[in-house]
C-alpha cells in the first residue's frame, strides 16, 4: 500500500493473496498417435491463453477472443474458440474449446462441438499451467470409416508458462 499525494491510499497487487497472476501463458500441446487437437494423426503445436482478473484474486478467466490454433498437415489450419477459469483457491484450471473451424486450400468446415481442457496452476516462478490435459471432441466422420475428430483414444497434454 502506498500513500498518494493527497493522502489517499493506493492498493497495489490486486484483489487477494492467492498467488494467481494474470497475463499471457504460452506453451505447447502434444497429442499421441491417433489424435491431434483437431484431427487424426499425432501432432503438436503452440498454445497461448490470456488470463484476466485481479492479481492474487480468487478466480482468473480466459480473455474474450482467445483461440487455440493448429496446422496439422497438408495446408490445413484449424482454429477454435476457448473459454475457462482458473480457480485460485484450488489451483485448478478448467475450460472448453469449440466452434472448430478447419480451413484447407479447397474448403472451410465448421464443427459445432466442444472439447475439454484442464491443468494445475503452479504459482512458483515463473507461474505456469502444468499437467494439462486436452480432451478432443468426438465428431462422427459422416460415414467415412467411423473415425472421430480427436479419435476414441485421444491423449493430448499441454503446458503454458507466464510470459
Amino acid at each position: 500500500m502506498l500513500s498518494a499525494c493527497g493522502g489517499e491510499r493506493l492498493f497495489l497487487g490486486g484483489g487477494g493473496d492467492s498467488g494467481c497472476v494474470p497475463g499471457q501463458y504460452v506453451g505447447e500441446y502434444s497429442c499421441d498417435a491417433g489424435a491431434t487437437l483437431f484431427g487424426s494423426g499425432s501432432g503438436n503445436g503452440p498454445i497461448a491463453i490470456t488470463l484476466e482478473g485481479d492479481r492474487g484474486g480468487k478466480v482468473l478467466r480466459i480473455a474474450p477472443g482467445v483461440k487455440l490454433t493448429s496446422a496439422p498437415q497438408g495446408g490445413f489450419t484449424v482454429a477454435s474458440d476457448v473459454s475457462g477459469t482458473l480457480d485460485c483457491t484450488t489451483n485448478r484450471f478448467t475450460g472448453t474449446f469449440g466452434n472448430i473451424v478447419s480451413t484447407s486450400p479447397v474448403a472451410t468446415v465448421t464443427f459445432n462441438v466442444t472439447g475439454q481442457l484442464s491443468a494445475d496452476y503452479d504459482a512458483s516462478a515463473p507461474p505456469a499451467l502444468v499437467n494439462g490435459v486436452l480432451e478432443p471432441p468426438q465428431v462422427p466422420d459422416a460415414g467415412l470409416g467411423g473415425a472421430a475428430l480427436g479419435g476414441s483414444a485421444a491423449s493430448c497434454t499441454w503446458y503454458a508458462t507466464l510470459q
